[in-house]
């Protein structure tokens, strides 16, 4: 594991926070947000959320599943145990790799091609994160491509108003090591207020997981990322508010993770192994992420905000594929599912206990996105109401470049390797696909009183190009077009409560090879929602009703595949369920002179198949879906409980989530066995429930300077989390961290 020391990252933020003032606010630019803050979120006329900063930090949250449980109507397929390539779903759509919902940094989309390859292989770092914004009814209109499971926006740290630093440094089990540092602010010149923000991130860790053989263990199976970000700000002197912002980024990621699971048999016996046949399997990324942003007041009723933003990611995951020619048996390939079922010979030679060809494959890729989007607000007043219209237009293009290969290693039966073909660079995928969009959207925020509607229309014009460099077809072209309509509404029956309500109508677009080569249809979605909300201090409730239904489901493709499987349309699903968060803090409420914040998050979901899934693809995860049967990582039940304690300098928290069983695949069976090919396969079958119990510690040396100790899955609970990319999976064991933060 290549990685830098974290200690010279203390080292040198150290030196650069030390001389810093003290700061109280930060200042962000408007248009960067999608809810607006944790006071926005009672006035919203859907469901959504916001978590600030302080829940972040209090819990030295890195991974975006742990924030997302505090939430409702929010589902996680876990893969690895440290959300490094998320699988997050809303209101019922398909989990994986979060490509049913848009996702945004700042407001602006951070998949590595949203339209071309919405898979998300990167996500942003939630441990560098200022907030988190969860979107769930109404984000059909304002944010797209993909409108059918909500929207997620990153927030990253924002330049302070006056000179700030910060500095955190943890340290924990499996040797994981966290540093985060920044520095910044603002001054007056003679040309307006002037500033900028330094910011650093580093995590790394040996992981949980240890690769068993006989010539000895491998324990490294860990990760090192490290995020650096600048921001530079002006405020033009004027008699109209008018700021620029310049945001640059980049991210270096490494991971020793694989597609390989378990046996049922080796999972029992202990869930944390892996087989030796992955010890080369390593993801390698690197991302980088511009923005350059302008808002002007026009008047006191008028603001425009326009972006430029460009985006570039290139990754390598080069990694066992499958397996071949295993001895004792007939010659020929076997899928890495396949021989975890089955076991005999070729479960052996995944150990390294049998002579065989390991199949390793290098899905290299290079993204890029980039464009432009303007949004126009202004409020005026007609046929007796209050208007608040909001235009917004963007132009963009991204593309994913497939530039794979594939080597095969001889090993004897010990798993020593005896020989290794290389394949030809480009043989295993060598294919370009752009997908360049015009995208506008119109919505009138129309308030009587009491009552508002807010109705809305979203227009997408898709191009598309596919050049697959294998084939004979050369350059093929199509295009798609798309919309999204819907009206929202609330009424404030008093200063503290609301009902709201929404009809919606979404999309999610195919890719441009599944566009032209397969005439795939959009995904689409009619959406309802209808419920209430009622802030005081002390206590906070908000409960909502909704029903989804997706109609040409697109799927296929899906992680774990054999090959690079097409997507298809399989079918129709129907998603209804209530959702509930409360938060209540009686210490607040009874002036006890201590906090004891208390919060719940509830959610019940009904989400199946209407109609039998038409999917045939033996690689897809509703191949024989029947009428009826439960979307995959879809559970019935999920809720979080949280209890803390204020006191003087000392806060804590204690929480649990408990999810229910669901099944891996549509065709809820409980046998690992494919129902197309009827042969034996390990990612078919059931999914553990589990009660995970987290605990937080934060104790103030002084009034800027803290310890913190957080104890992750604090009962050591063991449960089998996902039999995908391939076979059982292990939700991630008891962790601590402990460590210490300054601000200055």
């Amino acid at each position: 594991m290549r990685s830098i020391c974290p200690v010279l990252l203390v080292f040198v933020a150290t030196v650069c926070v030390v001389v810093a003032e003290e700061a109280d606010t930060v200042d962000s630019l408007p248009d960067m947000t999608i809810v607006g803050s944790k006071q926005e979120v009672s006035t919203l006329p859907a469901s959504g959320d916001y978590f600030d900063v302080d829940d972040i930090r209090l819990h030295s949250y890195d991974n975006i599943h742990q924030v997302l449980r505090k939430t409702s109507g929010v589902y996680v397929q876990e893969e690895n145990g440290d959300g490094l390539l998320p699988n997050i779903s809303l209101r019922g759509v398909d989990t994986h790799r979060s490509q049913k919902i848009t996702i945004m940094e700042d407001g602006i989309l951070t998949a590595p091609a949203p339209y071309s390859a919405p898979s998300a292989y990167y996500a942003p770092t939630m441990g560098r994160m200022s907030g988190l914004e969860v979107l769930k009814g109404s984000s059909q209109i304002k944010y797209g491509p993909h409108t059918t499971g909500g929207a997620l926006n990153y927030l990253s740290t924002p330049v302070p108003l006056d000179q700030a630093g910060y500095l955190k440094f943890l340290y924990g089990s499996y040797d994981d090591t966290r540093a985060h540092a920044y520095y910044g602010g603002m001054k007056d010149t003679d040309s307006g207020r002037i500033g900028g923000l330094v910011e650093v991130y580093h995590r790394e860790h040996s992981g949980f997981k240890t690769i068993k053989h006989s010539s000895g263990d491998i324990d490294d199976t860990g990760m090192a990322k490290t995020d650096s970000m600048v921001k530079l700000a002006w405020e033009l002197d004027g008699d109209r508010k008018q700021r620029i912002e310049l945001k640059l980024g980049y991210t270096d990621f490494e991971a020793d993770e694989t597609y390989l699971g378990l046996s049922e048999g080796d999972f029992d016996n202990d869930a944390y192994q892996r087989y030796y046949a992955s010890h080369f399997d390593n993801f390698s990324g690197h991302h980088a992420r511009s923005y350059l942003r302008h808002m002007i007041e026009i008047s006191d009723e008028t603001r425009l905000t326009t972006t430029a933003y460009a985006n570039k990611f290139h990754r390598n995951w080069y990694k066992l594929n499958d397996i071949k020619d295993v001895a004792g048996l007939p010659a020929g390939t076997v899928s890495m599912s396949q021989a975890l079922a089955s076991g005999g010979p070729a479960l052996a030679a995944l150990k390294g206990e049998n002579a065989g060809i390991w199949r390793v494959k290098a899905n290299n890729r290079d993204y890029q996105l980039w464009g432009a989007q303007s949004t126009l607000g202004t409020a005026m007043e007609g046929m007796g109401a209050d208007h608040s219209v909001e235009a917004g237009v963007r132009y963009h293009t991204d593309e994913v470049e497939r530039f794979q290969w594939q080597n095969e290693l001889t090993v004897d039966g010990q798993g020593n390797v005896t020989d290794i073909s290389y394949g030809a660079k480009g043989a295993a995928g060598n294919r370009l696909q752009t997908a360049g969009a015009i995208a506008g959207f119109l919505q009138d925020e129309m308030a009587w009183d009491r009552f508002t509607l807010i109705p809305g229309v979203r227009v997408e014009h898709i191009e598309n190009e596919v050049t697959d460099r294998n084939k004979t077809e050369g350059k093929q072209t199509g295009s798609d077009d798309v919309f999204a309509a819907g009206v929202g509404s609330k009424y404030a029956f008093s200063g503290q409560g609301l009902l709201f309500a929404g009809l919606y109508r979404g999309y999610s677009v195919p890719s441009p090879n599944d566009s032209i080569s397969k005439d795939l249809e959009e995904e689409t979605s009619l959406s309802g929602e209808l419920g209430g909300r009622y802030q005081e201090e002390g206590l906070g409730c908000q409960v909502s009703c909704f029903y989804t239904k997706l109609e040409d489901l697109i799927v296929g493709g899906y992680v774990g595949t054999v090959s690079d499987t097409d997507a298809e349309n399989a079918g129709n699903v129907n998603a209804y369920g209530l959702e509930l968060k409360t938060e209540m803090d009686p210490g607040v409420r009874g002036d006890w002179g201590v906090k004891m914040p208390m919060w719940l998050a509830f959610t019940y979901t009904d989400a199946t198949l209407d109609g039998d899934a038409t999917s045939s693809d033996p690689e897809s995860i509703f191949a024989g879906g029947e009428d009826g049967n439960e979307v995959p990582y879809i559970p019935e039940c999920q809720v979080s409980v949280g209890i803390g304690i204020e006191a003087g300098r000392t806060s804590c928290e204690l929480t649990a989530m408990y999810v229910d069983s669901t099944y891996s695949t549509a065709n809820n069976s409980s046998e690992q066995v494919n129902p197309i090919t009827g042969k034996p396969d390990a990612r078919f079958g059931e999914i553990d429930s589990r009660l995970v119990v987290n605990a937080s510690g934060r104790y103030a040396i002084t009034e800027k300077c803290a310890l913190f100790l957080n104890l992750h899955n604090l009962f050591d609970e063991e449960y089998l989390a996902s039999r995908h990319p391939h076979g059982p999976r292990p939700g991630k064991p008891f962790t601590a961290l402990a460590g210490v933060s300054m601000s200055f």
